[in-house]
């Protein structure tokens, strides 16, 4: 499963049921969403002062990136 940005257009009871559900499908999900819209504990500072999403693999947050593609920051 693949989605970018589109989580916070959902109401937070459905984003939830969404995320518990994803967890437990056979293969992976992918998401590219704002630091606010899934909860990740512990993220570091984003690389500058333009907008930045999270990229995670399985819930696991992996990397920065800017909205568009136009960068990418790899955590650790």
């Amino acid at each position: 499963v693949l989605h970018t940005s589109v989580l916070y257009q959902v109401p937070e009871p459905r984003r939830t049921a969404f995320t518990e559900l994803v967890t437990t499908l056979p293969g992976h999900w992918l998401s590219v969403e704002a630091p606010e819209v899934l909860a990740h504990d512990g993220l570091p500072e984003p690389p500058d002062g333009a907008l930045h999403n999270v990229v995670s693999l399985d819930g696991r947050p992996l990397a920065w990136a800017r909205s568009h593609g136009q960068q990418l920051t790899w955590f650790g």
